[in-house]
Protein backbone atom coordinates (compact mmCIF):
# COMPACT_ATOMS: atom_id res chain seq x y z
CA UNK A 1 0.00 0.00 0.00
CA UNK A 2 1.09 3.63 -0.67
CA UNK A 3 0.82 6.29 1.94
CA UNK A 4 -0.17 9.57 0.63
CA UNK A 5 -1.58 12.78 2.41
CA UNK A 6 -4.25 14.84 1.34
CA UNK A 7 -6.17 17.99 2.54
CA UNK A 8 -9.80 17.55 3.32
CA UNK A 9 -12.29 20.64 4.97
CA UNK A 10 -13.06 20.91 8.25
CA UNK A 11 -16.64 19.60 7.90
CA UNK A 12 -15.48 16.77 5.49
CA UNK A 13 -13.14 15.25 7.82
CA UNK A 14 -15.60 14.84 11.14
CA UNK A 15 -18.07 13.17 8.79
CA UNK A 16 -15.10 10.49 7.53
CA UNK A 17 -14.51 10.27 11.29
CA UNK A 18 -18.15 9.21 11.65
CA UNK A 19 -18.40 6.99 9.08
CA UNK A 20 -14.76 5.71 8.99
CA UNK A 21 -15.11 4.23 12.63
CA UNK A 22 -11.72 4.09 13.72
CA UNK A 23 -10.01 3.16 10.29
CA UNK A 24 -9.92 6.27 7.93
CA UNK A 25 -7.63 4.61 4.96
CA UNK A 26 -10.27 1.26 4.68
CA UNK A 27 -12.59 3.56 4.84
CA UNK A 28 -11.43 6.11 1.87
CA UNK A 29 -10.23 2.51 0.15
CA UNK A 30 -13.32 1.02 -0.20
CA UNK A 31 -15.58 4.11 -1.48
CA UNK A 32 -13.22 4.68 -4.28
CA UNK A 33 -13.23 0.53 -5.05
CA UNK A 34 -16.84 1.32 -5.85
CA UNK A 35 -16.71 4.36 -7.46
CA UNK A 36 -13.73 2.49 -9.90
CA UNK A 37 -16.39 0.06 -9.85
CA UNK A 38 -19.19 2.30 -11.00
CA UNK A 39 -17.29 4.41 -13.44
CA UNK A 40 -15.98 0.96 -15.16
CA UNK A 41 -19.24 -0.26 -15.73
CA UNK A 42 -20.53 2.70 -16.93
CA UNK A 43 -17.80 2.56 -19.61
CA UNK A 44 -18.23 -1.20 -20.44
CA UNK A 45 -22.01 -0.48 -21.34
CA UNK A 46 -21.29 2.55 -23.49
CA UNK A 47 -19.47 0.44 -25.14
CA UNK A 48 -21.49 -2.12 -25.55
CA UNK A 49 -24.18 0.49 -26.95
CA UNK A 50 -21.56 1.88 -29.12
CA UNK A 51 -21.58 -1.87 -30.55
CA UNK A 52 -24.45 -1.95 -31.07
CA UNK A 53 -24.72 1.19 -33.56
CA UNK A 54 -21.93 -0.74 -35.95
CA UNK A 55 -23.60 -2.47 -38.68
CA UNK A 56 -20.01 -4.02 -40.26
CA UNK A 57 -19.16 -5.64 -36.30
CA UNK A 58 -22.72 -6.51 -35.95
CA UNK A 59 -22.32 -8.39 -39.58
CA UNK A 60 -19.07 -10.08 -38.26
CA UNK A 61 -20.45 -11.18 -35.02
CA UNK A 62 -23.88 -12.78 -36.36
CA UNK A 63 -20.65 -14.76 -38.89
CA UNK A 64 -19.03 -15.82 -35.20
CA UNK A 65 -22.64 -16.99 -33.93
CA UNK A 66 -23.35 -19.28 -36.81
CA UNK A 67 -20.05 -21.41 -36.17
CA UNK A 68 -19.68 -20.93 -32.72
CA UNK A 69 -20.93 -24.53 -31.82
CA UNK A 70 -19.11 -26.46 -34.56
CA UNK A 71 -18.00 -29.47 -33.40
CA UNK A 72 -20.18 -29.57 -30.31
CA UNK A 73 -23.19 -31.16 -32.28
CA UNK A 74 -22.83 -33.52 -35.07
CA UNK A 75 -26.59 -33.23 -36.23
CA UNK A 76 -27.32 -30.96 -38.81
CA UNK A 77 -30.08 -28.84 -39.09
CA UNK A 78 -31.28 -26.53 -41.77
CA UNK A 79 -31.26 -23.40 -39.64
CA UNK A 80 -27.85 -24.34 -39.33
CA UNK A 81 -27.25 -24.83 -42.61
CA UNK A 82 -28.99 -21.43 -43.57
CA UNK A 83 -26.71 -19.59 -41.24
CA UNK A 84 -23.71 -20.95 -43.04
CA UNK A 85 -24.44 -20.05 -46.00
CA UNK A 86 -25.89 -16.52 -44.97
CA UNK A 87 -22.50 -15.85 -43.73
CA UNK A 88 -20.89 -16.98 -46.90
CA UNK A 89 -23.01 -15.70 -49.82
CA UNK A 90 -23.85 -12.25 -49.80
CA UNK A 91 -26.86 -10.78 -51.51
CA UNK A 92 -26.43 -9.35 -54.85
CA UNK A 93 -27.33 -5.66 -54.70
CA UNK A 94 -30.14 -4.42 -56.96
Amino acid sequence: MVEITISLEADILQFLDRQATGNRSSYINSLLSQQRHQILEAEIIAALLKDTEDKEYLEEIAAWDCVVGDGIDTTFSVDSITCALSSIVKPHPK
